[in-house]
């Protein structure tokens, strides 16, 4: 499964979400994000704690998951488009799904996710 960054984001702050998507999550038996995605947690992550040190507790759960961090392709990005188009509320309209966008956006390319990623961390 593909994670969105502020799904991250809502499991690491304790948003309303987060009992929700951490059930998701646990669920699963592959997990990836792209570089992009955790280059975006991060800097959100940073901003939300005041303070670039915030950064490692998108580390800490990206090693904790063992979560792959995979390449984003143009594929990628024009599913996640799709995506945001067809469920995530057009243009003028934040939509409660745009958490999970870039997950339907496996779905609408209806193919796999990636787990050729590399590893963040070494064991």
């Amino acid at each position: 499964m593909v994670i969105d960054s502020s799904a991250i984001v809502a499991i690491l702050m304790d948003e309303a979400e987060a009992d929700i998507f951490s059930r998701v999550l646990a669920g699963e038996t592959t997990l990836a994000i792209s570089a992009v995605t955790f280059h975006e947690t991060s800097i959100v992550m940073a901003g939300k704690k005041g303070s670039p040190n915030a950064a490692r507790f998108v580390d800490e759960f990206v090693r904790d998951l063992e979560i792959e961090i995979a390449a984003a392709t143009i594929e990628d990005a024009l599913a996640a488009r799709e995506a945001y188009f067809r469920f995530g509320g057009g243009i003028t309209e934040r939509a409660q799904s745009r958490r999970l966008l870039f997950l339907c956006a496996r779905q609408v390319a209806r193919r796999p996710a990636p787990v050729q990623g590399r590893r963040l961390f070494a064991d």
